[in-house]
């Protein structure tokens, strides 16, 4: 449940500076111009539930196998463009590191940056500990770097990007994988909102997580928001909503779904496994940009 926030008027839209309007929430923000969507869940005051005990165990089983097929259809679509080996990649929010793994299957050298430590020590691939940029040292750069299912954290996305410009090499590719508004259920879940429903909403935006999404991008307001700081987009694509293994265990590491909403749930997802990430707007997408 979402704290009593100040409703806020004046916010402007990160992408394209025009004026944002409050929409479905106090603290979900819309741009009619883009079509971006933000939050205001990554202010210090609105900071809900960060003690929140997500079962490592469950995450690492309801990610584990989505993730790694991600990876794998990013790193297809990459090796369109360009060879992997040799190439040296930093993963921000590398999590467990299996987005690395799958890169340094290909032959690139590999560095995570990650923020929890509990996490960081699980993983099976270099990793440091800590903050993009700050946990660089100084001058280092990359042929690659990648953010996946990070960006959408991002309450300075502007910023990021011009660090991200100055720590790429020379034609350097810069990977974006973010959780979809053009996606099924983002264009669904509001309809159950109205309805009085509003788990849904909060899970979609991760309010009970120690990091909430601020940022809901589709593929052309990330598109511009991005070519704005010098790059150029060469590739995009959809990827996985959900994988079939760890699904349980993925419904289960949010609070607030009692056991016959999760098993509906359930049930409901592999009936339209088919339709959801093949047919359906794609509620995941990946994007590839060059440094010009």
């Amino acid at each position: 449940m979402v704290g009593k926030d100040k409703l806020q008027t004046n916010r402007t839209c990160p992408n394209c500076k025009t004026n944002m309007e409050s929409k479905i929430t106090n603290w979900t923000f819309f741009c009619r111009n883009c079509g971006l969507w933000t939050s205001n869940l990554g202010s210090k005051e609105n900071r809900l539930l960060r003690e929140m005990d997500v079962s490592q165990k469950d995450r690492i089983k309801g990610l584990h196998s989505i993730r790694l097929e991600n990876a794998t259809i990013t790193r297809r679509a990459f090796e369109k463009h360009d060879t992997l080996h040799g190439k040296t990649l930093c993963d921000v929010g590398s999590g467990y590191g299996w987005f690395n793994q799958v890169f340094e299957e290909g032959g690139a050298q590999v560095l995570g940056i990650e923020p929890e430590k509990i996490v960081a020590k699980q993983a099976r691939v270099k990793t440091r500990i800590g903050y993009f940029p700050n946990a660089l040292k100084r001058g280092e750069r990359f042929d690659i770097i990648s953010f996946n299912d990070v960006f959408e954290h991002m309450n300075h996305p502007s910023k990021v990007l011009e660090e991200v410009h100055k720590r790429l090499n020379k034609k350097g590719k810069l990977i974006v994988s973010v959780p979809s508004s053009g996606g099924l259920f983002y264009r669904l879940i509001p309809v159950f909102h109205k309805l009085g429903y509003r788990e849904p909403w909060n899970r979609l935006w991760q309010c009970e997580f120690n990091s909430p999404h601020v940022l809901y991008f589709n593929s052309n307001n990330l598109k511009a928001l991005i070519e704005k700081k010098g790059f150029r987009q060469i590739d995009k694509g959809r990827l996985k909503t959900f994988e079939l293994r760890g699904l349980k265990n993925r419904i289960n590491t949010g609070k607030g779904t009692g056991k016959i909403i999760s098993c509906l749930l359930f049930a409901v997802l592999v009936l339209t496994y088919p339709l959801i990430n093949y047919i359906f707007p794609s509620d995941s997408i990946f994007q590839i940009f060059e440094k010009v």
